[in-house]
Order: C-alpha cells, then structure tokens, then sequence
C-alpha cells in the first residue's frame, strides 16, 4: 500500500512526482489537513494490482496525475473521495479493466462533500474513469460540486444528490455498451454533456435545480424519463436516438 499524508503547515507542500515500480501496490490513500498544504501526486502509471483509491481532503487540496496508463487497473474496484473545509480533490485520469478476460471488474465511486462552499470533487475532468470491461457505479452526496470527466463501462449508473443551489455537477460524456441509469436530485444543477448506450436508458429526477442534457446519441433501445417529483426541468438539447422515449 502507498499512503500519502499532507503537511500540518501552511507552507508545506507535498509533491511526490511520478510514482514507479508501482506493479505490486494495491491500495492507495491520499490524505490532506490543513489549508495551504496541499498534497499532489504525479503519474501512477503502473497500476496492475490497484484495488482501491481513498482520497479525503479537508482543508488542503488533493491532485493525481493519470492513474493506469500503462499497466491497467484491471482489478480496482472501489475510488472514495471525500472534500471537507473547502478542499478541492482533483483525480487524474484513471484507465481500469479494458480486457476482455473470464473475470471481468465492476468499479463502484463514492464522492462526498461537506456543506462548505468550495469544497469540491473533480473525477478526471477532462480526461476519463475508463472501465469498458465491467460497470461503473458513481455515488455523489453533499452540498459541494462533484464533477466527472467521461465515464465508460458496459453499465453506467450515476445517483447524485451533490451540490448547492449555487453549483453545477457536471458529467462529460457517459457511453455505455449496455444500460445507463440516471437518478438525480438535490439543490444542485446537473448537466451531462453527451449520453450514449446501446441498450435501456432511465433517467429520474426530483431535484429543485434542472438537469441537463446536451445530447442524446442513437443506439439506445428504450429512453424512460421520470420527473414527477421533480421542481426543476428536464432539459435536453438534441435526441438524435430512433428507440422509444416515454
């Protein structure tokens, strides 16, 4: 296991740099306590043996690199990530199990905040959490924004409540090789730059704030929209999905 702790000063920055020779490491922690002491790990590109990432901000800021660019994560199976105090937790971009073998991963995300106004999650934005060979499953909770590059996998199921009146949570790009499932709510806004699946898609919403959907692309089966107890709209800009939608 690898577990990297933050600094109790205010002027002491932890920055590890690239992290190699990394094949046999199965677990790793991220942790920061104090504002103005920031922990930031470079690249951990050798990840064959990663089972879970724990990244828990309060006060200080967390940031990763890329994570799985060379050796996959194929066997990591759980990213927890909670920012308290004002913490903002950056994680890079993270490839996981995209080989097609007898056992495949499912990847389950848990992203929590506090109440504070700027705490805040950033899940590879900008980048991917790629696991096309299992499922991705993303909780987020709590009254910070929590944010998510692309998310691939053969089924997509993303449940957020996160954010304040005031904050965006906002999904690049899902695309699944199956099912997307979609259940949001809260005070929070939610846009999702593009959707696309090759099977069912249900989305529900009851939040206050709207969500938004950029685009639908073709190829889902069946589009089931919920948003009966819902205050906020359902926005989408283009459907260019043939199936049913009800």
């Amino acid at each position: 296991s690898l577990t990297i702790q933050g600094g109790t000063d205010d002027d002491a920055h932890i920055d590890t740099g690239a992290i190699t020779a990394s094949d046999a490491l199965t677990t790793l922690t991220l942790t920061s306590s104090t504002t103005g002491a920031p922990v930031v790990m470079d690249t951990l590109a050798d990840a064959d043996s990663l089972t879970s990432i724990t990244a828990t901000g309060s006060y200080g800021a967390i940031t990763t690199g890329a994570i799985g660019g060379t050796g996959t994560a194929e066997v990591l199976a759980t990213i927890t990530a909670s920012a308290s105090y004002d913490s903002l937790v950056s994680l890079g971009t993270i490839t996981a199990d995209t080989t097609n073998s007898l056992t495949e991963n499912d990847l389950t995300i848990t992203a929590t905040t506090d109440d504070y106004a700027s705490s805040e999650i950033n899940l590879a934005t900008g980048g991917a959490i790629t696991n096309t060979q299992g499922t991705i499953t993303l909780n987020a909770s709590g009254g910070g924004e929590v944010s998510t590059g692309d998310l691939t996998a053969v089924d997509v199921t993303v449940t957020s409540s996160a954010g304040a009146s005031t904050d965006t949570n906002t999904i690049d790009d899902i695309i699944a090789s199956d099912d997307i499932v979609i259940t949001t709510s809260g005070a929070g806004a939610h846009t999702f730059t593009a959707l696309t699946g090759s099977d069912d898609m249900t989305i529900t919403h009851t939040g206050t704030a709207a969500l938004t959907i950029t685009t639908i692309a073709d190829g889902v089966d069946d589009i089931t929209i919920d948003a009966t107890g819902a205050t906020g709209a359902v926005l989408i800009g283009t459907n260019s999905d043939t199936g049913a939608t009800s």
